[in-house]
């Protein structure tokens, strides 16, 4: 099993337009899969795992209650219908910590390549329509934060500003803690020492 970190924003590979998946694109099939396994949720694209590939895998038994499919991948995923546009509240391990709302269609067709190279059709309403066009969104080299107002982006950059530099500074005081602590401990030792 192959872990891979997840590529989070504001890479640039999360904005390439990914090629279409081919049989020798297998390796990223695997890592895309084990890394899923690994980070639970309800989708995840190749680009996401470093891999330009029109390839993504859903949790179908978390969004469609019909389905005992926990990994559903889907390669070269095309949306042939949509219609009903509506507001989703998403989150993306690309943007961790960050929920956004975003329009997208209530009801899709989706026909794909599934692993033993059936071609498949079906339909999705509600979340896992939305589900799946946040994921294709990936193949076309767009995260969540690019289909909202430049007023809420501004707003989400600075969030995440905010949050890197408070992580930055617990990091710098975690470390500073530790080199106060190993300098007592240091100088307890010396103590001791001279005291014998």
């Amino acid at each position: 099993m192959v872990y891979r970190r997840v590529i989070e924003w504001p890479s640039k590979s999360l904005k390439r337009v990914s090629t279409e998946y081919k049989d020798t694109d297998e390796q990223a099939l695997v890592d895309l899969v084990d890394t899923f396994r690994v980070k639970g949720g309800l989708g995840l694209s190749a680009p996401q795992v470093g891999y330009s590939t029109r390839l993504i895998v859903v949790n179908e038994s978390l969004l469609v209650s019909s389905s005992d499919n926990s990994e559903l991948v889907m390669k070269n995923p095309v949306i042939t219908e949509s219609s009903n546009p509506a507001f989703f509240e998403e989150r993306c391990f690309s943007l961790p910590g960050i929920s956004i709302e975003v329009e997208r269609f209530s009801d899709i067709s989706v026909r794909w390549t599934d692993q033993d190279g059936k071609i498949c059709e079906r339909e999705y309403s509600g979340y896992p329509a939305a589900c799946i066009q946040h994921e294709i969104d990936h193949l076309d080299g767009k995260v969540t934060i690019d289909r909202i107002s430049q007023l809420k982006r501004s707003m989400i950059i600075k969030k995440i500003k905010r949050a890197a530099s408070l992580e930055k500074r617990l990091a710098r005081n975690e470390k500073s803690a530790r080199e106060r602590k190993t300098a007592a401990t240091r100088a307890k030792n010396r103590r001791k020492r001279k005291s014998k």
